[in-house]
């Protein structure tokens, strides 16, 4: 990409959700509420995303009684 190219979604989405969870403050508030501030590349993220999205159609579907 040359200098004079627009960044894309994710290249800012990353930068910025990395720049929050370095700050105190949010790693203070994630932690006492159980979460756990960590970083990924977009394609860990989207690595991560796609697992969860298949753990919990698993769950749903198990759990999934007519009414």
């Amino acid at each position: 990409m040359n200098a004079s190219a627009p960044l894309s979604v994710p290249t800012v989405t990353h930068a910025a959700v990395n720049a929050a969870v370095k700050r105190p403050d949010i790693v203070k508030l994630w932690t006492e509420q159980g979460a756990v501030p960590m970083s990924m590349t977009p394609e860990e993220f989207d690595k991560f995303l796609r697992g969860d999205i298949v753990k919990w159609a698993e769950v749903v579907k198990k759990f999934d009684k007519p009414q």
